[in-house]
Formats: C-alpha cells, sequence, structure tokens
C-alpha cells in the first residue's frame, strides 16, 4: 500500500515529468513552425526543401520516440522484478544482492538501448546519404 506522503511525492514527479514532457513538444511545435515560415520567405526551393528533409527527420524521430517508450518499459520491467524479496531470506542479504543485481540488469538495459539506438541512426544516416539521388528522386516525383 502507498502511504500519503508516497503518494504526494510520486504525483510531483509525475507532474514535473508531464510539464517537460508539454515544455518539449511545445518547443518542437515552434520550432517547427518556424523553420517552415523562415523556408517559406526564402522562396519555393527553400521551402521545398525544408519540407523533404522535415519529412526525414519526423520519421526518424518517430522511430526514436517508440524506441524510447520501449526501453522504458523494459527499465520499469527490471525495476519491478528487481524489488521482489524471496521467502527465508536475511534482509542484509537481501539488500547486497537486490542492489548488486537491479543496478547491473538496469544499466545493461540503458547500455544496450543506447547501442541499438545509436546504430540504427547510424544506418539510416548512412542508407540516406549513399541513397540520396533514389531519395530525392522518390520524394519529389508526381507519378
Amino acid at each position: 500500500l502507498i502511504n500519503q506522503h508516497s503518494f504526494s511525492k510520486m504525483m510531483r514527479r509525475y507532474m514535473t515529468a508531464s510539464v517537460y514532457l508539454v515544455g518539449q513538444t511545445a518547443g518542437k511545435v515552434f520550432s517547427t513552425t518556424y523553420c517552415a515560415r523562415q523556408a517559406a520567405i526564402l522562396g519555393p526551393i527553400p521551402a521545398a526543401a525544408y519540407s523533404l528533409t522535415h519529412q526525414i527527420g519526423f520519421y526518424i524521430s518517430i522511430l526514436c520516440n517508440s524506441m524510447t517508450i520501449a526501453v522504458q518499459t523494459l527499465l520499469s520491467r527490471e525495476i519491478a522484478s528487481s524489488t521482489k524479496i524471496p521467502k527465508k531470506t536475511s534482509l542484509q542479504q537481501i539488500q547486497r544482492d537486490d542492489n548488486m543485481h537491479s543496478s547491473r540488469d538496469i544499466l545493461n538495459v540503458a547500455k544496450s538501448s543506447i547501442m541499438t539506438s545509436a546504430f540504427i541512426t547510424s544506418c539510416i544516416s548512412i542508407a540516406l546519404f549513399l541513397g540520396k539521388d533514389l531519395v530525392l528522386t522518390g520524394m519529389t516525383n508526381s507519378q
């Protein structure tokens, strides 16, 4: 059971994270709108170039967000599984084993997620660089 103090602390953390997420979303909307406006002021060719790069960036952003959600799910599972206390174990044994085990597992999840994200993003970047003519033709061809 959760007591009143821990519930209040948990809600403050949740609200702080919510404010950060709303701020991040507002920043993305503002920067996208501002950049689109500036590209439109420069003329049709810069506006078209901005549109192409924005689409590619948007899709990569969606991929990264989905990976972030997956990692957050894995981390929460790892943290929840590390808090289970086996029966007939001394308190000192639980604290020592639990801290070492959960820290190592959580660190492994975080490291592997960072490496996976870096690998996927690098592969996409290299593929887009090598196939830039094909990508450009595919995105600008009206047929």
